[in-house]
């Protein structure tokens, strides 16, 4: 066995290295940050000093114990990130970082978690780890093995398939959970965890992006079952939440066991920061009173007269400070020193106990953790936080398994004692790789379910959830067509979504097509690669707008550039009361996300033949994976802006051409006016 993990390890590191080579190629692949609201805080190490800031993004593509460079008006600092906790961040750096040289923006190297995955990986070798063999049972290696458990919880309100996956999860060893757009699959993920609560099992859950984890997470908090794990501090939610935490966030839990523990570190705090600011005041009246000194020195006659004219009040009482009148200069500062000095002991003393109480708070930190029932965090942290370097469970469940790369899925898996849990739909997007290397490709972008299963359809470690609850029906039986061979049906429930059809633009129109038939351009600026196409953002800001004005509460705007994206969002600037309820990005913002009504742009046209995104083909191709996320995203009324002659010309056979053709035989087509303006 140990062999077999050797050699997986081996082809990992391999691929993970012309990965990183690839990044650093690229210009500009470091994630960048904005940060505010600047403060220092006493450091429990000596050689760092730490700062806390108040993070104005999403801190997804930061992770605890990275490297990073610190950019301010006052220079660059090298920094580490020590903590992230909810919307702030703290950071340690050697040299002193300015507290008023805003804007902050931290920036990271992407490769660096890549190689933090990497010696994570060697470390598996070393271990000797039996768990080991969860890893190699989901890459195929191991055979699952089987054994019937009793169903203890009431589950009558899921559907047939949500329920035939609860049992394929008690009933194996290696679970693959298979969740179309729209099907449920949070849900029934919630019930697998209470399910898997009630059998004794001890749960870590993973995904991707902090979204996602936050997303399950609100879930279990809502479900009946799981509530009473939430109140006795058995969940436990590592890392920065973008939503709400429900009393999980680890600090949390931690304050709850440990609260008077944090409220001295609070107070010690608080003392160190009076200090500090009365020892700037005693150096700003040590210089006030050298500068009154130094002009008395050069006159013999007024040698010793006492300085009635400097304030000491800012450093001594009033009453103490018109009892000093009476001294010399000299006898003043040495007070002043004195009182300096005396507090800059007490300073040191103050340190040195939040250094304790940190590390006592750390420590129960550390046993919050052990003794969770379940642990929710992203892949990555899993692989960088030294809390769960040595963590297992009985049970790991990694959410969106598809968008996962495989070397961070061998690793996760080596984390379960008994249990492997893979959620996801190989119909939506890959993990992201940037390299274009074909090893690269293969060993880190594969889908696990490709891996893994020869037919998705057979195979018996599979439940596709088959019933979606998202779509208007046009929309879904599109979607269910296309990508799913049309197994999955249509909720009673979304015949509402009749209402937002009903809207405009195009009122009663779930499914719209608009055919640019030629009038519109595809460009590039000079030196770049994103496309845009003027005339196509024009008319979707100008359909966002009057969706927004007929009632519409959510609009997204998806298309395959991220120029275009910028166009659109420019375009939208000009309307801003309408353009609070459209987002407009790229397709991988939209992951896992619904609106009422999406917008389609497919921007590509002549002068161009179709970009990759929407029309590459071969092994490694996610087009088909980007046009289902991005249709799907929609409740009640999609409409995709197209040039139909052009994609079914230069791109017959892939999926943005079947997209058009099967939209156009059950939706509206509509003719784009010369004008370029709504029809």
């Amino acid at each position: 066995m140990q062999a077999l993990v050797g050699t997986f390890i081996k082809t990992f590191q391999r691929a993970l290295t012309i990965e990183i080579d690839a990044m650093r190629r690229r210009s500009g692949a470091g994630a960048e940050v904005r940060l505010t609201d600047a403060r220092a805080l006493d450091s429990s190490q000596p050689s760092a000093r730490l700062y806390t800031f108040k993070l104005l993004e999403s801190g997804d593509r930061l992770a605890p114990h990275t490297d990073a460079m610190l950019t301010h008006a006052a220079g660059d600092a090298r920094v580490t990130i020590v903590a992230i906790d909810d919307n702030r961040i703290t950071l340690a750096s050697r040299d002193q970082i300015v507290l008023d040289a805003a804007p902050y923006t931290l920036s990271v190297t992407p490769w660096f978690l890549l190689e933090k995955l990497q010696n994570a990986l060697l470390r598996l070798l070393d271990m000797q780890d039996p768990c080991v063999a969860s890893a190699l049972r989901l890459f195929g290696k191991i055979e699952v093995q089987r054994l019937p458990q009793p169903v203890r919880l009431d589950h009558r309100q899921l559907n047939e398939s949500q329920q035939r996956a609860i049992h394929l999860c008690l009933d194996t060893d290696l679970a693959f959970i298979w969740g179309p757009p729209g099907t449920g699959k949070t849900t029934t993920l919630g019930h697998i965890v209470a399910e898997l609560l009630a059998h004794d099992q001890r749960v870590l859950i993973t995904s991707t992006t902090n979204a996602a984890v936050d997303q399950v997470l609100a879930r279990l908090a809502e479900q009946p079952d799981t509530r009473p794990y939430f109140e006795r501090g058995q969940v436990v939610r590592i890392g920065p939440a973008q939503g709400q935490t429900f009393g999980a966030g680890l600090a949390e839990v931690t304050a709850r066991h440990s609260g008077s523990l944090r409220e001295q570190i609070a107070r010690l705090e608080e003392r160190c920061a009076r200090l500090e600011q009365h020892i700037q005041q005693c150096v700003l009246l040590g210089a006030t009173l050298a500068a009154t000194t130094q002009p008395l020195q050069l006159d013999l006659f007024h040698a010793g007269q006492p300085a009635r004219a400097v304030d000491l009040s800012p450093v001594f009482s009033a009453r103490y400070s018109r009892a000093l009148r009476h001294l010399t200069v000299a006898q003043q500062a040495a007070l002043v020193e004195r009182r300096k000095r005396r507090a800059e002991l007490l300073v040191v003393g103050y340190r040195e106990r939040i250094a304790q109480c940190r590390h006592e708070f750390s420590a129960r930190e550390a046993g919050v953790v052990q003794q969770a029932r379940i642990v929710l965090t992203t892949t990555t942290t899993l692989y960088v936080n030294p809390l769960l370097e040595d963590a297992r469970f009985d049970v790991v469940i990694v959410e969106e398994a598809g968008m996962t790369i495989l070397p961070a899925l061998f690793f996760c898996a080596c984390l379960a004692r008994h249990k492997i849990i893979a959620v996801g739909d190989p119909k939506q997007l890959p993990a992201i790789v940037q390299s274009d290397n074909d090893f690269a490709r293969k060993y880190l972008g594969q889908n696990i379910f490709d891996v893994t299963i020869k037919d998705l359809a057979a195979s018996d470690i599979v439940v596709m959830l088959d019933t979606q609850y998202r779509m208007h029906p046009a929309i879904g039986g599109l979607v269910s067509r296309l990508f799913y061979a049309g197994q999955v049906r249509d909720a009673e429930s979304v015949r509402d979504r009749a209402l937002l059809a009903a809207k405009p633009p195009y009122p009663g129109a779930p499914l719209v097509v608009v055919d640019t038939a030629g009038w519109t351009t595809c460009s590039t600026h000079q030196g770049q690669f994103s496309r845009f196409n003027r005339a196509t953002a024009k008319l979707c800001a100008e359909l966002a707008v009057e969706a927004a004005r007929s009632g519409i509460a959510s609009v997204g705007i998806i298309t395959p550039y991220a120029e275009q994206s910028r166009l659109i969002r420019d375009l939208l600037s000009r309307f801003p009361a309408e353009a609070s309820a459209v987002e407009c990005r790229t397709v991988h913002r939209f992951q896992g996300s619904e609106r009422d009504m999406i917008i389609l742009d497919t921007v590509d046209t002549a002068p161009y033949a179709p970009g990759v995104l929407l029309a590459g083909v071969g092994p490694y191709a996610s087009s088909g994976n980007l046009v289902n996320v991005s249709i799907s995203r929609a409740r009640g009324k999609l409409i995709i802006v197209a040039d139909v002659a052009y994609f079914r010309k230069s791109a017959p056979t892939v999926p943005i051409t079947q997209t058009l053709d099967q939209a156009l035989l059950a939706g509206l087509y509509v003719a784009l006016p010369q004008d370029g303006g709504v029809a």
